[in-house]
């Protein structure tokens, strides 16, 4: 568990070249004693993934987070994975704004009732980030869609 925070506490400081490492080392083990969930794991490895440049990893990694988490109903879990596969979609190149991307393709009262202001905030950021990217500026507003 510590080898978890201190590569997720790698990947914010932005230090990724160190997180990617620390981080696979940690599922890695995780997997081999079948401890933990490996796939709240797989998300903070897909972010350092993703920051790396490492998309198709970060991708896959994301995927199974989602699947996982909605196998189990884990919603917070389920919106974060959400989350980290539309700002995967923000940086390929060029950035795509379709496909299956709820949190990027259309506001969901889910984040608000779940307690989850702060991902909704970065969501809907996101959200307007990638419209202006894929020069969608009139769907970019500063105004939040959610009640």
């Amino acid at each position: 568990m510590v080898a978890d925070a201190l590569g997720a506490a790698y990947t914010l400081s932005g230090r990724v070249a160190d997180a990617v490492p620390l981080l696979t080392q940690a599922m890695v083990q995780a997997t081999a004693r079948e401890r933990g969930n490996r796939q709240w794991r797989g998300r903070f490895l897909g972010e350092a993934q993703m920051l790396a440049g490492h998309l198709k990893e970060a991708h896959a990694l994301a995927e199974r987070a989602l699947a996982h988490a909605r196998e189990r109903q884990e919603r917070g879990q389920e919106a974060y994975a959400l989350r980290l596969l539309g700002a995967i979609a923000a940086r390929r190149e060029p950035p795509r704004s379709s496909g299956p991307q709820p949190t990027t393709t259309r506001p969901s009262p889910w984040p608000r009732s779940w307690g989850c202001a702060r991902l909704q905030a970065h969501c809907h950021r996101s959200l307007g980030t990638l419209y202006v990217a894929t020069g969608q500026q009139g769907q970019a507003t500063p105004s939040c869609p959610w009640p």
